[in-house]
């Protein structure tokens, strides 16, 4: 699954989609922009998209942040991956 076995509920939680609830209420991504955007490496995926905008807000320098966001989605490339090690 695209979202990980932990997305959709925990024991006893109704079963949900939750790609279909979240692709729903998000707008197609943007066209590209004639400036080198990180966000646009990312913008297909709405988990990459959110996580990559929350680690940008962290540093200044490009190479280090796609160096880590690189790293973080290497690490955890779903949200269950994430949910899985917090």
């Amino acid at each position: 699954r695209r979202w990980g076995s932990l997305v959709g509920g925990g024991a006893g939680a109704p079963a949900r989609d939750w790609e279909a609830f979240v692709t729903t209420r998000l707008s197609k991504p943007p066209p590209p922009s004639p400036e080198p955007l990180l966000q646009e490496w990312y913008a297909a995926d709405m988990w990459q998209l959110l996580c990559c905008c929350v680690l940008m807000s962290r540093v200044s320098s490009w190479e280090t942040k796609h160096r880590c966001i690189s790293a973080f989605f290497a690490a955890y490339p779903t949200p269950s991956a994430f949910q899985a090690e917090v």
